[in-house]
Protein backbone atom coordinates (compact mmCIF):
# COMPACT_ATOMS: atom_id res chain seq x y z
CA UNK A 1 0.00 0.00 0.00
CA UNK A 2 2.98 2.30 0.75
CA UNK A 3 4.78 1.71 -2.37
CA UNK A 4 8.16 0.90 -0.64
CA UNK A 5 10.30 -1.87 -0.52
CA UNK A 6 10.71 -2.57 3.36
CA UNK A 7 7.15 -1.31 4.38
CA UNK A 8 7.16 1.18 7.96
CA UNK A 9 4.50 -1.25 9.28
CA UNK A 10 3.25 -4.40 9.21
CA UNK A 11 -0.03 -5.76 9.96
CA UNK A 12 0.52 -9.34 11.78
CA UNK A 13 -3.61 -9.54 12.43
CA UNK A 14 -6.40 -8.01 13.08
CA UNK A 15 -9.92 -8.78 14.01
CA UNK A 16 -12.58 -6.03 14.59
CA UNK A 17 -13.73 -6.62 18.00
CA UNK A 18 -10.42 -6.60 18.94
CA UNK A 19 -7.84 -4.51 17.01
CA UNK A 20 -5.02 -4.80 15.05
CA UNK A 21 -1.62 -6.18 15.88
CA UNK A 22 1.50 -4.87 14.30
CA UNK A 23 5.44 -5.94 14.12
CA UNK A 24 7.47 -4.38 16.71
CA UNK A 25 5.62 -1.13 18.61
CA UNK A 26 4.99 1.25 15.65
CA UNK A 27 3.80 4.56 17.42
CA UNK A 28 0.21 5.64 16.98
CA UNK A 29 0.97 8.75 14.88
CA UNK A 30 2.79 6.57 12.55
CA UNK A 31 -0.56 4.01 12.18
CA UNK A 32 -2.93 7.18 11.18
CA UNK A 33 -1.07 7.73 8.17
CA UNK A 34 -1.91 4.28 7.08
CA UNK A 35 -5.63 4.80 8.31
CA UNK A 36 -7.58 4.86 5.25
CA UNK A 37 -5.49 1.72 3.70
CA UNK A 38 -6.19 -0.05 7.10
CA UNK A 39 -10.26 0.99 7.29
CA UNK A 40 -10.95 0.52 3.87
CA UNK A 41 -13.05 -2.75 4.51
CA UNK A 42 -15.04 -1.06 7.06
CA UNK A 43 -16.17 2.00 5.05
CA UNK A 44 -17.15 4.74 7.36
CA UNK A 45 -18.32 2.61 10.28
CA UNK A 46 -15.08 2.67 12.50
CA UNK A 47 -11.87 4.38 13.29
CA UNK A 48 -8.79 3.72 14.74
CA UNK A 49 -7.77 4.52 18.42
CA UNK A 50 -4.86 3.62 20.44
CA UNK A 51 -4.66 0.67 22.57
CA UNK A 52 -2.05 2.48 24.89
CA UNK A 53 -4.20 3.38 27.43
CA UNK A 54 -7.62 2.53 26.34
CA UNK A 55 -9.85 1.34 29.01
CA UNK A 56 -13.75 0.51 28.99
CA UNK A 57 -15.47 1.35 32.22
CA UNK A 58 -18.92 0.96 32.99
CA UNK A 59 -21.58 3.87 35.52
CA UNK A 60 -24.02 2.44 37.41
CA UNK A 61 -27.19 3.28 39.62
CA UNK A 62 -27.32 5.71 36.40
CA UNK A 63 -31.64 7.09 36.62
CA UNK A 64 -33.43 6.19 33.68
CA UNK A 65 -34.20 8.97 31.66
CA UNK A 66 -37.17 8.22 28.55
CA UNK A 67 -38.65 10.53 26.71
CA UNK A 68 -42.15 11.40 25.67
CA UNK A 69 -42.54 7.97 23.45
CA UNK A 70 -40.82 6.11 26.17
CA UNK A 71 -37.22 5.81 24.73
CA UNK A 72 -34.47 6.15 26.77
CA UNK A 73 -32.25 8.78 26.16
CA UNK A 74 -29.94 8.97 23.07
CA UNK A 75 -25.99 8.00 23.41
CA UNK A 76 -25.78 11.53 22.43
CA UNK A 77 -27.99 13.09 24.98
CA UNK A 78 -25.79 10.67 27.32
CA UNK A 79 -22.66 11.67 26.25
CA UNK A 80 -23.96 15.52 26.64
CA UNK A 81 -25.00 14.75 30.15
CA UNK A 82 -21.77 13.34 31.05
CA UNK A 83 -19.84 15.60 30.00
CA UNK A 84 -21.05 18.88 31.68
CA UNK A 85 -21.53 17.09 35.07
CA UNK A 86 -18.64 15.71 35.22
CA UNK A 87 -15.95 18.44 33.84
CA UNK A 88 -12.79 16.53 35.03
CA UNK A 89 -13.66 13.97 32.93
CA UNK A 90 -13.31 16.45 29.90
CA UNK A 91 -9.62 16.62 30.42
CA UNK A 92 -9.40 12.88 28.76
CA UNK A 93 -10.16 11.35 25.08
CA UNK A 94 -13.74 9.73 24.78
CA UNK A 95 -13.06 7.93 21.64
CA UNK A 96 -16.99 7.68 21.22
CA UNK A 97 -20.06 7.94 22.88
CA UNK A 98 -21.45 6.01 26.04
CA UNK A 99 -23.61 3.08 25.57
CA UNK A 100 -26.77 1.87 27.87
CA UNK A 101 -26.21 -1.77 29.05
CA UNK A 102 -28.48 -4.63 27.52
CA UNK A 103 -30.27 -4.38 30.81
CA UNK A 104 -31.64 -1.15 30.45
CA UNK A 105 -32.23 -1.79 26.46
CA UNK A 106 -34.31 -4.80 27.10
CA UNK A 107 -36.15 -3.88 30.26
CA UNK A 108 -38.42 -0.62 30.22
CA UNK A 109 -39.60 -0.51 33.47
CA UNK A 110 -36.00 -0.26 34.92
CA UNK A 111 -35.43 2.86 37.37
CA UNK A 112 -31.60 2.77 37.16
CA UNK A 113 -29.09 0.77 35.23
CA UNK A 114 -25.64 1.64 33.97
CA UNK A 115 -23.50 2.52 30.67
CA UNK A 116 -20.72 2.23 29.89
CA UNK A 117 -18.00 4.26 28.02
CA UNK A 118 -14.15 4.07 26.20
CA UNK A 119 -11.25 6.40 27.52
CA UNK A 120 -8.21 7.10 26.21
CA UNK A 121 -5.86 8.00 28.92
CA UNK A 122 -1.93 7.34 28.34
CA UNK A 123 -0.34 8.42 31.10
CA UNK A 124 -2.50 5.83 33.23
CA UNK A 125 -4.24 8.61 35.82
CA UNK A 126 -7.54 6.35 35.37
CA UNK A 127 -7.33 5.29 39.37
CA UNK A 128 -8.21 9.54 39.68
CA UNK A 129 -11.23 8.77 37.81
CA UNK A 130 -12.28 6.24 39.89
CA UNK A 131 -11.94 7.92 42.68
CA UNK A 132 -13.84 11.08 41.60
CA UNK A 133 -17.32 11.65 42.35
CA UNK A 134 -19.71 11.35 39.00
CA UNK A 135 -23.17 12.90 38.66
CA UNK A 136 -25.79 11.76 35.89
CA UNK A 137 -28.75 13.67 36.07
CA UNK A 138 -28.52 15.13 39.28
CA UNK A 139 -27.77 11.63 40.48
CA UNK A 140 -24.21 10.89 42.37
CA UNK A 141 -23.24 7.24 40.18
CA UNK A 142 -20.56 4.87 40.89
CA UNK A 143 -17.57 4.62 38.36
CA UNK A 144 -15.60 1.12 37.86
CA UNK A 145 -13.41 -0.63 35.41
CA UNK A 146 -16.00 -2.97 33.20
CA UNK A 147 -14.70 -6.33 32.46
CA UNK A 148 -13.47 -6.56 28.91
CA UNK A 149 -13.57 -9.70 26.48
CA UNK A 150 -11.74 -10.18 23.70
CA UNK A 151 -11.94 -13.14 21.40
CA UNK A 152 -9.22 -16.04 20.30
CA UNK A 153 -5.98 -14.99 19.31
CA UNK A 154 -3.92 -17.93 17.33
CA UNK A 155 -0.34 -17.59 16.50
CA UNK A 156 0.42 -17.87 13.02
CA UNK A 157 3.63 -20.36 13.52
CA UNK A 158 2.10 -23.11 15.85
CA UNK A 159 -1.33 -22.64 15.59
CA UNK A 160 -2.33 -22.09 19.22
CA UNK A 161 -5.05 -20.49 20.19
CA UNK A 162 -3.39 -18.73 23.25
CA UNK A 163 -0.94 -16.35 21.65
CA UNK A 164 -0.29 -13.99 18.79
CA UNK A 165 2.51 -14.70 16.45
CA UNK A 166 5.03 -12.25 17.54
CA UNK A 167 4.55 -13.56 21.25
CA UNK A 168 5.05 -17.49 19.99
CA UNK A 169 7.90 -18.81 22.79
CA UNK A 170 9.50 -20.88 19.55
CA UNK A 171 12.45 -19.58 17.37
CA UNK A 172 11.51 -17.53 13.93
CA UNK A 173 12.96 -20.77 12.33
CA UNK A 174 9.96 -22.79 13.79
CA UNK A 175 7.81 -24.84 11.40
CA UNK A 176 4.94 -26.43 12.14
CA UNK A 177 2.46 -28.28 9.66
CA UNK A 178 -1.35 -26.98 10.32
CA UNK A 179 -2.53 -30.51 9.07
CA UNK A 180 -0.59 -33.27 10.99
CA UNK A 181 0.67 -30.40 14.25
CA UNK A 182 4.15 -32.10 13.34
CA UNK A 183 7.47 -29.99 13.09
CA UNK A 184 9.81 -29.25 10.41
CA UNK A 185 7.55 -28.40 7.87
CA UNK A 186 4.28 -26.91 6.81
CA UNK A 187 0.95 -27.33 5.08
CA UNK A 188 2.16 -26.25 2.04
CA UNK A 189 4.69 -29.07 1.79
CA UNK A 190 2.64 -31.87 4.25
CA UNK A 191 2.78 -35.03 1.90
CA UNK A 192 1.43 -38.77 2.41
CA UNK A 193 4.83 -39.60 4.10
CA UNK A 194 4.31 -37.05 7.03
CA UNK A 195 1.53 -38.78 8.30
CA UNK A 196 2.86 -41.99 8.61
CA UNK A 197 -0.13 -43.75 6.89
CA UNK A 198 0.04 -45.58 3.56
CA UNK A 199 -1.15 -43.78 0.67
CA UNK A 200 -1.75 -44.99 -3.10
CA UNK A 201 0.32 -41.42 -4.04
CA UNK A 202 3.07 -39.36 -2.66
CA UNK A 203 0.08 -36.89 -1.98
CA UNK A 204 -1.63 -36.93 1.35
CA UNK A 205 -5.68 -37.33 1.38
CA UNK A 206 -6.23 -38.40 5.08
CA UNK A 207 -9.76 -36.92 6.06
CA UNK A 208 -10.05 -33.48 7.22
CA UNK A 209 -8.94 -32.86 11.02
CA UNK A 210 -8.26 -30.45 13.87
CA UNK A 211 -5.73 -30.96 16.41
CA UNK A 212 -6.51 -28.17 18.54
CA UNK A 213 -9.81 -29.64 18.69
CA UNK A 214 -8.43 -33.04 18.97
CA UNK A 215 -6.11 -31.76 22.15
CA UNK A 216 -9.84 -30.18 23.58
CA UNK A 217 -11.51 -34.30 23.35
CA UNK A 218 -13.60 -32.95 21.06
CA UNK A 219 -14.56 -34.05 17.19
CA UNK A 220 -11.76 -33.14 15.51
CA UNK A 221 -13.30 -34.02 11.94
CA UNK A 222 -14.12 -31.75 9.16
CA UNK A 223 -11.83 -28.36 9.06
CA UNK A 224 -7.91 -27.66 10.11
CA UNK A 225 -6.27 -25.90 13.06
CA UNK A 226 -5.60 -22.65 10.53
CA UNK A 227 -9.05 -22.63 9.26
CA UNK A 228 -11.51 -19.78 9.53
CA UNK A 229 -14.13 -22.14 10.23
CA UNK A 230 -13.19 -23.66 13.60
CA UNK A 231 -15.43 -23.54 16.05
CA UNK A 232 -13.09 -22.86 18.52
CA UNK A 233 -11.81 -19.75 17.01
CA UNK A 234 -15.91 -18.39 17.57
CA UNK A 235 -16.47 -19.50 20.63
CA UNK A 236 -13.35 -19.32 23.18
CA UNK A 237 -13.24 -16.73 25.38
CA UNK A 238 -10.83 -14.90 27.57
CA UNK A 239 -11.00 -12.25 30.21
CA UNK A 240 -8.87 -9.57 28.82
CA UNK A 241 -8.87 -7.07 31.84
CA UNK A 242 -10.17 -7.44 36.02
CA UNK A 243 -12.36 -5.60 37.77
CA UNK A 244 -11.65 -2.39 39.97
CA UNK A 245 -11.87 -4.15 43.16
CA UNK A 246 -9.00 -7.12 42.41
CA UNK A 247 -6.68 -4.39 40.55
CA UNK A 248 -5.14 -1.26 39.68
CA UNK A 249 -5.44 -0.25 36.15
CA UNK A 250 -2.50 -0.22 33.82
CA UNK A 251 -1.84 0.57 30.65
CA UNK A 252 -2.13 -1.84 27.58
CA UNK A 253 0.27 -3.22 25.26
CA UNK A 254 1.58 -0.06 23.01
CA UNK A 255 1.99 -2.23 19.78
CA UNK A 256 -1.90 -2.89 19.00
CA UNK A 257 -4.04 -0.23 17.46
CA UNK A 258 -7.86 -0.76 18.14
CA UNK A 259 -10.19 -0.72 15.76
CA UNK A 260 -13.50 0.61 17.41
CA UNK A 261 -16.86 1.55 15.77
CA UNK A 262 -17.33 5.19 15.72
CA UNK A 263 -21.12 4.30 17.30
CA UNK A 264 -21.53 2.65 19.02
CA UNK A 265 -17.95 2.14 20.58
CA UNK A 266 -16.53 -1.63 21.14
CA UNK A 267 -14.10 -2.29 23.69
CA UNK A 268 -11.49 -5.19 23.24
Amino acid sequence: MCGKVDPPITLIAGWWSVGLTFAGKPCPELIRNYRVALLFPFKLFFHLVPNDGLKKYIITSVPCMHNAEGHLAPTGALYEEFQQNNPHIKKWDLPGLPMWTRGALVDPTKSTSAFTFLLSNPTNMSQCLLCAPCFIYGKCCIICTATTYTQHCQCGKCFHLTHHTDKCPHSEKYLCCGICSKTRHTQATHNAGHCGKLHPTITCDCPTKCFNYFFNSKDDKGHYAFSDTCPLKKNIRRYGSKSAASTIPTATVPDIAAVTPAQPPVSL
